[in-house]
C-alpha cells in the first residue's frame, strides 16, 4: 500500500496529466493578422500602435502582415530614394507607422511581413463595348518599382548583426498585387496570369537572393460573376493548376515559401463549407512542394449596400473551426479595424473564447 505522501503524489501526477491532455481540447487560435493601412490608422503615433500590437499578443498573434508599404502615390515611410520618390510620396498624416509597427513587434516577439508597393492598376479589365479583355499596366515597371521598395525597406528596417540596428521581427516580404480563381480558369486572362506569375517569381528570388527572408502571397476565390461567359468555377482545374506551377520538375517554377489562402467568406464568394474543401483540396499540393499552407480569413462581412463592418463571433469561430486541421497556420484580414482590441464585440467575444472565465485552464498565449 503507498505512503499517503506518494498517494498525494500520484493525485496530482493525475492532474497533470490530465492538464496536459486537455490542451488538444482548447479551442483553435489565429495566430497572424494583415494590418491594412491607410490615411486614419497611418496617422496615429508609436503609442497607440504599441497597444494595438499588445492588444494583438494577448490573443496569440504571433504574425503581423504589413499589407503594403505604398499605394498610389502615397508611401507609408519616408522615401529617401529618388527613383522611388518619382511614384511615391509620404502622406502629410503620416506617422511612419511601419517604423512604429516594426518598433512594437520587436519588444513583443511578433514576426512582421513587409508589403512591397501595391499596384492598383495592375489587374484584368474586361471593357463590355468591345467584349475584350484589357490590360492597362506596365509589368516591368511594377516589377521595377517593386525591386527598388524592396530594396529601401530592406536598407531601412531590415536587421543588421554588425551594429544590432534595424528589427528583428521583419522576418518576410508580402506581395500584395493578388490573382483569383477567375484569373486561371478564364481563358481570357491569360496575359495577366502569365504576367503576374512573372512578377512572383522574379520578386520571391529577388528577396531571396537580396535578403534570404521568406516571401508570401494570398490569391482570393473570385464573385460567382467572374466567371460570366466562361467557364464556371471548377475546383479541380484549379488546384491541378497550382500543381503545375509549383511543380519543382519545371523550369519556370513558381517558387514561394507560403500561400495564404484567403477565405472569401466576408464578401461572400464562397460559403465556410465551400472555402473548407477547396483548402483541403489545395493542402497536399501546397504542401507537396515544401511551401507553408496557411488559411487567410476574413473577420468581416459585406451588406447589400456595400457596407463593410465585424464578422459575429458566432461566424468568424464556425470559419477558425472549419479549417483546422487543413492548413498550417490561420491569418486573419484585419485587426485594426474589425478586432482593435478590449471594448470592440468581436475581440471580446474571441478573447472569451480563447480564455474562458473561471476555466481551470486557458490559453498559454493568451493574457487577459
Amino acid at each position: 500500500m503507498p505512503s499517503l505522501s506518494k498517494s498525494i503524489f500520484l493525485f496530482f501526477f493525475a492532474i497533470i496529466l490530465s492538464y496536459s491532455s486537455s490542451k488538444a481540447l482548447n479551442p483553435p487560435i489565429i495566430s497572424g493578422t494583415f494590418i491594412q493601412l491607410n490615411s486614419n490608422n497611418a496617422s496615429n503615433d508609436a503609442p497607440w500602435w504599441q497597444e494595438v500590437v499588445a492588444n494583438m499578443s494577448k490573443i496569440g498573434i504571433d504574425t503581423i502582415i504589413i499589407q503594403y508599404s505604398a499605394i498610389d502615390s502615397i508611401s507609408f515611410y519616408p522615401v529617401k530614394n529618388l527613383e522611388i520618390s518619382e511614384y511615391y510620396s509620404l502622406s502629410p498624416q503620416n506617422n511612419n507607422p511601419i517604423e512604429s509597427i516594426l518598433a512594437a513587434a520587436d519588444k513583443t516577439n511578433i514576426t512582421v511581413f513587409l508589403g512591397l508597393g501595391l499596384e492598383q492598376s495592375f489587374v484584368t479589365n474586361y471593357n463590355s463595348r468591345t467584349n475584350q479583355f484589357e490590360f492597362d499596366y506596365d509589368k516591368n515597371l511594377v516589377i521595377v518599382k517593386a525591386k527598388l521598395i524592396l530594396d529601401e525597406l530592406y536598407q531601412t528596417y531590415g536587421y543588421k548583426t554588425d551594429d544590432n540596428s534595424g528589427h528583428k521581427s521583419l522576418q518576410g516580404w508580402y506581395l500584395p498585387n493578388e490573382l483569383s480563381d477567375a484569373d486561371i480558369i478564364r481563358s481570357g486572362h491569360k496575359v495577366f496570369l502569365a504576367d503576374i506569375l512573372d512578377y512572383y517569381s522574379q520578386l520571391s528570388n529577388y528577396a531571396h537572393e537580396k535578403t534570404g527572408l521568406k516571401t508570401m502571397i494570398s490569391p482570393y476565390f473570385a464573385a460567382a460573376n467572374s466567371f460570366t461567359d466562361a467557364e464556371p468555377r471548377q475546383f479541380d482545374k484549379y488546384a491541378k493548376w497550382w500543381q503545375e506551377v509549383l511543380d519543382n520538375k519545371q523550369a519556370n517554377r513558381l517558387y514561394l515559401d507560403i500561400i495564404a489562402h484567403q477565405d472569401s467568406v466576408g464578401v461572400g464568394h464562397l460559403s465556410i463549407n465551400e472555402a473548407s474543401i477547396y483548402l483541403r483540396r489545395l493542402e497536399p499540393i501546397v504542401n507537396q512542394y515544401g511551401l507553408e499552407f496557411w488559411a487567410n480569413l476574413e473577420a468581416f462581412r459585406v451588406d447589400k449596400n456595400n457596407n463593410f463592418a465585424s464578422a459575429k463571433f458566432t461566424d468568424f469561430k464556425k470559419q477558425i473551426e472549419a479549417y483546422q486541421g487543413i492548413v498550417d497556420k490561420e491569418i486573419m484580414f484585419e485587426f485594426s479595424t474589425y478586432m482593435e482590441g478590449p471594448s470592440n464585440k468581436l475581440f471580446d467575444n474571441y478573447l472569451n473564447y480563447l480564455c474562458p472565465k473561471n476555466s481551470f485552464y486557458t490559453q498559454p498565449n493568451c493574457s487577459r
